[in-house]
């Protein structure tokens, strides 16, 4: 079978997969949306999940769904619940909704650097007081940032470091900084989905957080992070899978003496 052929079928079983997961007349109410007001709001219910979640009519965050609530990107097993949880790259709060439904006594930490995404998440996630969204991007250090990719579609934005305010006024904040602001021991949980930027983070050595987290999500983007990540993480005793677009590490849970 061609390439074109299997991506073919990989979009049919999409599409019939979404159309299970929010039945045919909110898919059609959509397709209508997507066609007719692509900058519209589309609300959609899903089994499970007691408030509606907002999606743009146009553009991938339809996909982004599908990712978090169709193809269960961030399903995890874990030996026991986390307490705290930090999405790294929220985009519009899907990833925070899945997890504040499934740990619902979880403190979620949620960073989005991109203004739009981040008040579409802010809609989102005001049902959801466990979780506390903050406008800033992960980096290796606290630092000012902006996004270097400014033309790309909403979920693909990467940023970088910059000097002063003037080149960009994005705040970066290391998770262990962020972590002792709030007042958080640790991170139990942590998915990352942060355009690159986990290269920086893991390039300079296994972060202080690293040797605490029970569960890692993380999509790499380009060899360079997953080398980074690998040597990072390859000491620490952490299972490794795949989940669809991410890669999961599991600390397993240590035998009672």
């Amino acid at each position: 079978m061609d390439r074109g052929s299997s991506a073919r079928r990989g979009l049919a079983g999409k599409v019939w997969g979404l159309l299970r997961l929010i039945g045919f007349g909110q898919a059609l109410r959509f397709a209508i949306a997507r066609l007719l007001r692509p900058r519209s709001l589309v609300q959609l219910e899903l089994p499970g999940i007691p408030h509606p979640v907002l999606v743009r009519a146009g553009g991938k965050d339809i996909h982004c769904f599908w990712q978090v609530f169709g193809n269960g990107d961030c399903e995890v097993d874990l030996p026991e619940a986390p307490r705290t949880i930090v999405d790294g790259g929220a985009h519009i709060g899907l990833a925070s909704i899945y997890l504040a439904n499934k740990y619902p006594n979880a403190t979620i930490v949620a960073l989005e650097p991109d203004e739009a995404n981040y008040r579409l998440a802010q809609r989102n996630l005001r049902h959801y007081p466990q979780v506390h969204l903050v406008r800033g991007g992960l980096w290796h250090r606290d630092a000012l940032l902006t996004i270097d990719n400014p033309e790309a579609e909403s979920w693909a934005f990467r940023v970088r470091e910059v000097r002063d305010a003037a080149e960009g006024g994005i705040v970066g904040r290391s998770l262990d900084s962020l972590l002792e602001e709030l007042g958080l021991p640790h991170a139990d949980l942590v998915k990352l989905d942060i355009e690159g930027a986990e290269a920086e983070i893991f390039a300079r050595g296994a972060p202080r957080w690293l040797h605490r987290v029970t569960g890692l999500i993380i999509e790499l983007h380009g060899r360079r992070a997953e080398a980074a990540v690998h040597r990072a993480t390859r000491r620490l005793g952490l299972a490794r899978s795949r989940r669809g677009e991410k890669v999961i590490f599991i600390r397993e849970a240590r035998a009672e003496a």
